[in-house]
């Protein structure tokens, strides 16, 4: 019962409640450290260990940013352009001299990939069948290009650019939840991008929508009922079909550089000169929270990459200031139309509170990120758990009465 309707309400947005934006509404944000550069990406590893791409080599943090070490191998060359860090912890890191892989948490790199002319490392991810995509440029120019693929982490690659229109390369990948590849490119004569599906049956990638010479595609996500999210060069874009169809999400006209998606389906964009928005109707509207990131007068400076650890916190890659990290967590007071409804506190640490104005029997059940059930109470008016057991991160509860599950939302653990 649990899974057919935990993930369609929790993992399709939350449809059935009505979410309070108060704690959003006053995000601010702060320096995270000294690491002043030009951050191209943001990754985040299980263990909570962030990692930057900058023009100047990649950096590690394990302290929310407060320190950062550099851990390049001697033979990268900046800029470090692209991270993928797979779900066992591999780190894959692309640069200008190749694609790297650490299986140490950075601590030591094995160079897996380069070439002669197509060695400036744009684009990675890891599909079905342990299928490893990149898109290599030109080192010199950044131009022309071609995508590789292998299977076994790097030892031998063959050439994927198969069905791709034109001259062009994948600027950026996306996977949906079954782990299918989905690429953009352009088709390198007419300035429009093509949105295109990895078959890898027959190794080709099919065509699957031409979008509108003004758009340029930056970036793409998918969450976990598989909505599709572009982020442009004029706002974002949404499809509901895989990319069948698009339609457009907000933001014009600005410029989207990047969007992520937390696990309860809020979005979060980085733009140039405006900081960051976030939108948690799929982006029928957009609330901009940029309080506290760092002015390139007579705007905001350009936020390139954007990212959450695991355990909800907002990280922000500008162009001239370093990385940038949320003062406070996600945080939600859930109400419905028949009885007031709290948890506290927000975020949580050794102690977690349900409680309702009514007197009615009631379940709670928390569940870790796998769905795993981690605790279960059967309360009228309040429950409290007892926390302190739990490792920090996102756990998501489920709410039920003798009629059924009536509340289901998302928590963090300091």
């Amino acid at each position: 019962m649990f899974r057919k309707v935990f993930i369609k309400s929790i993992l399709t947005g939350f449809a059935s409640l009505i979410v309070s934006l108060s704690a959003w509404s006053q995000v601010t944000w702060e320096p995270a450290g000294n690491l002043i550069s030009e951050i191209r990406c943001l990754g985040v590893a299980d263990s909570n260990e962030l990692y930057a791409g900058t023009n100047i080599g990649l950096y590690k943090t394990t302290d929310d940013g407060n320190s950062w070490s550099n851990i390049s191998d001697p033979l990268m060359v900046s800029p470090i352009s692209s991270i993928y860090i797979s779900n066992d912890n591999r780190i894959f890191a692309g640069t200008r001299s190749g694609l790297f892989l650490s299986v140490d948490h950075g601590n030591s790199w094995q160079q897996i990939f380069t070439s002669p002319i197509y060695s400036w490392i744009k684009a990675i991810i890891l599909g079905r069948g342990n299928q490893l995509f990149i898109s290599a440029v030109d080192s010199a120019s950044g131009m022309g290009g071609s995508i590789y693929c292998s299977v076994d982490d790097g030892a031998n690659w063959i050439q994927a650019d198969g069905g791709i229109i034109g001259l062009a390369v994948i600027t950026c990948f996306a996977k949906d939840t079954a782990g299918y590849v989905f690429g953009v490119g352009g088709d390198g004569v007419i300035t429009y991008d093509i949105f295109y599906k990895w078959d890898s049956l027959n190794s080709i990638w099919n065509p699957v929508y031409y979008f509108s010479p003004a758009i340029l595609i930056n970036n793409i996500a998918v969450d976990s009922a598989n909505r599709f999210f572009a982020a442009n060069t004029d706002g974002v874009m949404r499809s509901y079909d895989s990319g069948v169809s698009w339609q457009p999400a907000g933001m014009y006209p600005n410029n989207c550089n990047q969007i992520t998606i937390q696990p309860d389906n809020t979005l979060f964009v980085g733009t140039d000169y405006y900081g960051t928005y976030f939108s948690s109707d799929f982006g029928a509207t957009w609330q901009q929270e940029s309080t506290g990131l760092p002015a390139n007068p007579p705007v905001l400076d350009f936020v390139l990459s954007v990212c959450y650890d695991k355990k909800g916190r907002l990280f922000a890659g500008t162009f001239n200031n370093g990385v940038y990290r949320s003062v406070n967590y996600p945080s939600a007071v859930v109400s419905d139309h028949s009885s007031s409804f709290q948890i506290y506190p927000v975020p949580f640490s050794d102690r977690l509170t349900f409680a309702f104005s009514d007197e009615e029997q009631r379940t709670v059940a928390l569940y870790d990120l796998s769905g795993r059930l981690i605790l279960q109470q059967s309360f009228t008016h309040s429950t409290t758990f007892n926390t302190e057991h739990l490792a920090g991160g996102i756990y998501f509860y489920e709410l039920s009465n003798p009629k059924g599950i009536v509340k289901t939302g998302k928590v963090i653990k300091q």
